[in-house]
């Protein structure tokens, strides 16, 4: 018989819990506070062996200095003497077959301290934190009609249970639903509740539970309730009234999927179960537990829908993230004042956001803008970077940086900026150049008609400076000259087109540097310049 199965397992497990007792409390040293008895456990806290008092009992927080974490198994097992219990905030939860207040025919309520993180009590009913496991609903509880919480799994031992001698006429239960598909029970869990239907749904755990155990409440009907699948009983069938998710919109890639939660109220609703569907399954699918995954990219709308017609939907968005970065180039090698342009590769090609961003390692040697153009500096290598806005793929060139050949200097000094060959100063915006020489014009047209601007004490800035002159009429521009060397040695110059504009500013410079600077006009006739003198130096030191 199945009936002698689990009466025994409930003294399998009494047997169990004295042993325990006996084998872990032989160390332990009894103490007895405030109608409390005690033992304190190896990690100085306090476990309730006993207690003598009566009706409403309060368990402390700590004992004697001691906190409370533990309250031995069948405490109040039987008494009929209490009629509510409050548990502190630190009691750990208890096993299955624990029976802390199994038979306690007066108990009418247990409460647990809000801040304990094992335990909960809702409406003076006994419950993990989680509200997966149902410990005790008590025995003096005055309702007739209770519905289990969906969330629970697992209805302890005794936990409806009565004692053998009152049988069917203890039990204040008429009706008791069962909500969850997965709820299961054991054999004594209903002991002694002769007097009450329980409601379960069709395939549920616990019908599985009362196929098991059919047999013996058989043989001893009065003891055990009626079980039975519910059809609707209008009665007391609690409906869904509202549904919602835990998310109404999400962003999703095709490489990932998350989980979505539908709430539906009131908790004891007993028509719970909801249906998942995407309105395009080409770009989201969702399966029976509200598990998003994203196909393609596009936008989708899940829906979580009650039997009675009951919805909540979450708008999804499925991107394609980046998986990879390339450059055109790995290495590359220019002179000063040269540009190179870097093209960059995102792969899948259907990403969703293209979005790099650009980098150089040292801007002294090179720069490179945003949109992968890199300028030469001066002599020198660096890594010019890519990095992509989605997921931080990176790609790398080494650009090696090589001095301006002297050759590059003819025409008074100009350097080739690497577009086709033209003259820098057909655009005013012309890259720098650096040379060795110190414009001496030995290899450069000098005339000593064209007349030399006189250069005013240039403006110290922040890493920067701002030259001016005064204008000279008839020339075709000017060429300024700035370097660290009082004899500018790799100088750098820069040619400014037009004879109006009598000012520029020089930026990224060594913070703290003292820079010496020239500017002269020239001249352009058949392609060839012909450059004044050098105005005399100024010296400026920049912040």
């Amino acid at each position: 018989m199945k009936r002698v199965k689990f009466y025994s397992e409930v003294l399998m497990g009494i047997v169990l819990s004295l042993m325990l007792m006996v084998l872990i409390g032989t160390d332990a040293k009894a103490a007895t506070s405030g109608g409390f008895t005690y033992e304190v456990l190896q990690d100085g806290t306090a476990k309730i062996t006993d207690c003598s008092l009566t009706g409403d009992i309060v368990i402390p927080e700590t004992i004697d200095g001691h906190v409370v974490t533990e309250l031995k198994n069948e405490l109040f097992f039987g008494r009929n003497d209490v009629t509510s219990v409050s548990i502190p905030s630190k009691v750990r939860a208890f096993s299955r077959m624990a029976y802390v207040f199994s038979y306690c025919e007066s108990l009418k309520s247990i409460s647990v301290s809000a801040s304990n993180s094992e335990l909960c009590s809702v409406n003076g009913v006994l419950f993990s934190k989680d509200m997966s496991v149902l410990y005790n609903y008590p025995c003096a509880k005055p309702d007739t009609t209770y519905s289990v919480p969906r969330t629970v799994k697992e209805i302890c031992c005794t936990a409806f249970a009565h004692s053998v001698g009152n049988g069917a006429s203890a039990n204040k239960l008429t009706k008791l639903y069962i909500t969850g598909m997965n709820t299961g029970w054991d054999g004594v869990t209903f002991y002694g509740c002769g007097n009450m239907v329980v409601y379960h749904k069709a395939g549920s755990q616990s019908e599985k539970d009362y196929k098991c155990y059919e047999e013996d409440f058989e043989d001893e009907p009065n003891a055990f309730p009626t079980f039975t699948i519910w059809k609707n009983q209008t009665n007391d069938y609690i409906k869904a009234s509202g549904i919602k998710l835990t998310d109404t919109a999400i962003t999703i890639t095709t490489k990932s999927g998350l989980g979505l939660d539908a709430v539906v109220v009131p908790n004891d609703a007993m028509n719970d179960e909801v249906t998942w569907s995407s309105s395009d399954t080409s770009v989201a699918v969702v399966d029976a537990s509200g598990y998003v995954i994203g196909v393609n990219a596009g936008s989708a709308v899940i829906t979580a829908k009650t039997d009675n017609g009951l919805s909540a939907n979450c708008n999804v968005t499925v991107l394609v993230p980046v998986e990879s970065v390339s450059l055109d180039k790995s290495s590359a090698s220019i002179t000063v004042g040269e540009q190179l342009q870097l093209n960059a590769s995102v792969l899948p090609a259907g990403a969703s956001d293209k979005t790099v961003i650009w980098s150089t390692t040292y801007e002294g040697v090179a720069t490179v803008n945003q949109n992968g153009l890199v300028t030469a500096v001066s002599e020198g290598s660096a890594k010019i970077i890519v990095k992509t806005k989605d997921g931080g793929h990176e790609a790398s060139c080494i650009v090696t940086v090589k001095k301006a050949s002297s050759d590059s200097d003819k025409n008074g000094g100009d350097s080739k900026s690497g577009n086709n060959g033209k003259d820098s100063d057909q655009d005013d915006s012309s890259a720098d150049s650096q040379s060795d020489n110190s414009g001496s014009g030995s290899q450069e047209n000098i005339s000593s008609k064209l007349t030399v601007p006189k250069i005013s004490t240039p403006k110290k800035g922040k890493k920067k400076f701002t030259a001016s002159w005064k204008k000279v009429s008839g020339v075709t521009g000017y060429q300024l000259q700035y370097s660290t060397s009082k004899k500018f040695k790799k100088s750098t110059s820069k040619n400014i087109k037009g004879n109006k504009k009598v000012k520029v500013t020089i930026k990224k410079l060594a913070s703290g540097k003292t820079y010496y600077v020239r500017v002269r006009s020239y001249k352009s006739v058949g392609g060839k310049k012909t450059y004044s003198k050098w105005s005399a130096v100024k010296k400026v030191k920049v912040r």
